[in-house]
């Protein structure tokens, strides 16, 4: 279908310069549309509405919904408009498929939608490139999670073999000090068993009779001296000496050192 008009809410005239409608007919109730419809049933049914529902759709948008932002969804909402109206008429068509070209509007227009429809291509781009970007940055950002997990877990590994070394070693520690211990308080108590048997020993020799003769072997040696009158000292032979001799004994003494 070729040159169809559309009018927006805004009171621009567009025209569609092609409309490719394609659709299916069911053979079985083929012979019931010729009869009712003759054999210009695709006409009537498929061509001729295809201006009214064009118009219908293009009163309730705007120019720029029909240039740009609605404009990829028209062929779908055309085909369902056609395939109400079979369903009701002419059950025997089914629409396939609607392809809409660009609709033509005014010189003094079409500059300027022609430049909004490549920003928004323009944007598009840049969307899907963002998208992109986020995907890469969060792709890379679970490997690093999973990295820094990873590294957590071996960091984890390690120390907690770190502190069953340092358990078991002071498990050996206790034993090694515990053994350590056990072995000096047996030295100990040995070392007081002996002192107290070797002092029951003594406290058993010592008798009357072995004070006895202890006292009898310390005075061995011994010279006693008696009379009336201490000599001041005695010599080497056992002779005793006055006060005045044993200075002279004691000067004599000196001189012969210094010499």
């Amino acid at each position: 279908v070729t040159n169809i008009p559309c009018g927006t809410s805004g009171g621009v005239m567009l025209l569609f310069p092609k409309i490719e409608i394609v659709y299916r007919t069911n053979v079985h109730l083929l012979l019931d549309m010729v009869h009712n419809y003759s054999l210009d049933y695709r006409q009537l049914w498929v061509n001729e509405p295809v201006a009214h529902v064009m118009n219908e759709m293009c009163t309730t948008l705007s120019l720029h919904e029909i240039f740009i932002t609605k404009f990829a969804e028209m062929d779908e909402t055309l085909s369902g408009q056609l395939q109400m109206k079979l369903d009701v008429w002419c059950p025997g068509l089914q629409i396939v498929n609607v392809r809409l070209t660009k609709p033509s509007i005014p010189p003094d227009i079409q500059k300027h939608f022609e430049a909004l429809s490549n920003i928004a291509s323009e944007l598009k781009v840049q969307v899907e490139r963002q998208k992109n970007t986020l995907r890469t940055a969060e792709k890379e950002r679970t490997l690093e999670k999973m990295m820094a997990e990873k590294e957590a877990a071996v960091a984890t590994m390690h120390y907690q073999r770190l502190h069953s070394d340092a358990e078991r070693q002071v498990a050996i520690s206790n034993v090694t000090t515990t053994t350590e211990v056990a072995t000096f308080r047996e030295h100990a108590n040995a070392m007081c068993y002996g002192k107290l048997q070797e002092a029951k020993a003594n406290i058993q020799r010592i008798t009357p009779e072995f004070l006895a003769f202890q006292r009898t072997q310390s005075l061995r040696n011994t010279d006693f001296y008696y009379g009336n009158r201490l000599p001041t000292a005695v010599s080497s032979d056992g002779s005793t000496l006055d006060d005045a001799a044993a200075m002279t004994v004691l000067r004599e003494s000196s001189r012969g050192s210094v010499s």
